[in-house]
């Protein structure tokens, strides 16, 4: 005859077994907006700079080879990297812009060219000074540094972001001391 704590054990370790026999895949499953993926295809282009997140955590960097409906063809190292839609959680695309930059650097450059050219035409001052040239150079080295500054500033750009819903994960504890569940609910 069994006692009341065997059966007890028995039926743990039983419930534990068919939760252990089913895939960690099948209990938490999150499916993508195939609309958003596919309004993604849009937004990029071949040779895309790309930083894609994975749904295990890791993010893999490299250049748009091709997209579709269920994948996205990265080059990695000059080796191409398949990732299907189901993996990806976010896709963010990679920028270094220098339009913004010249501008403000045009900007910069005109007003220090004019308060310069302004000064060496004042009454009281002397100035052998060809004016087009000096105000032609510190506009240029404006644009220049606009440029410059500008294009080490690197910017991330979020096209996709497939927002994970919330899921439980339940893991049976069975061991010679322990009979438990641990559960893990993430949003």
């Amino acid at each position: 005859m069994h006692t009341l704590s065997q059966v007890t054990l028995h039926i743990a370790m039983l419930s534990g077994s068919l939760l252990l026999a089913c895939p960690a895949s099948a209990q938490d499953v999150t499916i993508p907006n195939n609309r958003e993926f596919a309004l993604l295809q849009e937004k990029l282009r071949n040779g895309d700079p790309l930083i894609v997140g994975l749904e295990n955590g890791t993010t893999v960097s490299g250049r748009l080879i091709e997209i579709s409906g269920e994948r996205l063809a990265l080059m990695v190292s000059n080796v191409r990297r398949d990732i299907q839609q189901m993996e990806i959680i976010r896709v963010q695309r990679r920028k270094n812009g220098v339009l913004l930059g010249a501008l403000v650097g045009l900007g910069t450059g005109i007003g220090f060219a004019t308060v310069v050219i302004k000064g060496c035409l004042s009454p009281n001052v002397e100035c052998d000074l060809n004016l087009a040239g000096v105000g032609g150079s510190i506009i240029g080295i404006g644009v220049g540094a606009g440029i410059g500054i500008d294009a080490l500033v690197v910017r991330t750009r979020t096209l996709y972001d497939r927002q994970t819903q919330p899921r439980a994960t339940v893991r049976p504890i069975l061991d010679s001391k322990r009979l438990g569940m641990q559960v893990k609910v993430t949003f």
